[in-house]
């Protein structure tokens, strides 16, 4: 996260944009996407007092969200009630956690000092920082991804064929232990008090940077039944310090099988 933080600073490269119309006022001195974005997250949480017909929550949703398909229906709406309730028990359903890209929105701006947004992208960053860096994985379930860069990088994939025991966490909790993480992380690797520091900064590398560091710590060798073992070995990378692991997958097509030789780059750090 320091180094995240040292080679992607926030105010450069956080870039997204509001709505022109807004529920509150930002001064005008307050500049840039980063800046804006932050006073929303201190100050919007007052319009949540007089909410009752979701005006707040909608435009949280679907306007600064972008998440047009969450629409102002019966069901939406007893899905806001009933993920206000599970917040209190500390315990989520599948359907709640099902929409959390939407819901947890509500959550982080309403108390952006306990919560933070379960964003496809954040949680396929911190999936991979996790992977990477931990002894034993504890991955959080990943929501669909819309971004186009996400979906060209199967992480789950790459999980599955690399042979290194890991676990999903239960949908029940995992949006809590995704909290609680992310303002440890913030406190203790940023040196931030809010939480959606992290968050915010997770989201920031999923673009480009954790596909560039799944490219560098990656290396696939696929070989035919007719060539010898070892012939064609995965390489490290220059100046790798890490010792590689390997692990070798048969795939087998119509015509001849093939070894399909995963080698990826860790250094499994204990957490907390």
């Amino acid at each position: 996260m320091q180094k995240l933080a040292a080679e992607l600073p926030l105010p450069m490269h956080y870039d997204w944009e509001m709505p022109d119309e807004l529920p509150i006022r930002i001064p005008p001195e307050i500049k840039g996407a980063f800046e804006r974005n932050v006073y929303l997250k201190e100050h919007l949480k007052d319009a949540f007092i007089d909410d009752a017909e979701l005006r707040t929550s909608l435009w949280i949703i679907q306007d600064w969200g972008g998440i047009k398909t969450f629409k102002n229906t019966d069901k939406n709406r007893n899905r806001i009630d009933t993920f206000y309730k599970q917040l209190a028990k500390k315990k989520l359903t599948k359907d709640i956690h099902n929409v959390l890209p939407s819901l947890s929105k509500l959550a982080a701006f309403r108390w952006p000092g306990e919560y933070s947004i379960y964003d496809s992208r954040a949680v396929f960053s911190l999936n991979w920082l996790l992977f990477c860096h931990t002894e034993e994985p504890k991955l959080f379930p990943q929501p669909p991804a819309r971004s186009k860069s996400l979906l060209e990088v199967d992480t789950q994939t790459l999980f599955r064929l690399s042979g290194r025991p890991y676990s999903v966490r239960s949908h029940k909790t995992a949006y809590f232990e995704y909290c609680e993480l992310l303002s440890k992380l913030s406190t203790e690797a940023l040196k931030e008090e809010q939480p959606y520091h992290a968050e915010m900064l997770l989201f920031v590398a999923a673009p480009q940077w954790i596909p560039r560091d799944i490219r560098d710590r990656t290396v696939v060798t696929i070989t035919t039944n007719g060539e010898q073992d070892g012939a064609d070995q995965p390489a490290s990378a220059p100046g790798s310090k890490s010792e590689g692991e390997e692990k070798d997958v048969r795939v087998t097509s119509k015509h001849s099988t093939y070894r399909l030789r995963l080698a990826w780059r860790c250094e499994a750090v204990r957490y907390g």
